[in-house]
């Protein structure tokens, strides 16, 4: 497995961690930072969306960020 924080590609700052592994698919949570907020979701994806993500480089290994620092 990856690590479990990434940044997605993209001109906003987007995260993405790896909240569940449930085999075939994970639960994601997506944090975006988007005119001065940062709003959080979850989603269920494919394992073999997940890996296509990591191939293309749209998903990226990334630290974790410090949302008080995305806010300033």
């Amino acid at each position: 497995m990856h690590t479990e924080f990434f940044r997605v590609k993209g001109a906003h700052p987007v995260y993405a961690e790896i909240v569940r592994d449930a085999g075939d698919s994970l639960l994601m949570r997506i944090l975006k930072y988007l005119e001065g907020d940062v709003y959080e979701e979850e989603s269920w994806i494919s394992r073999d969306l997940f890996e296509a993500c990591m191939r293309t480089g749209y998903l990226s290994p990334a630290e974790r960020p410090e949302i008080e620092r995305l806010r300033a």
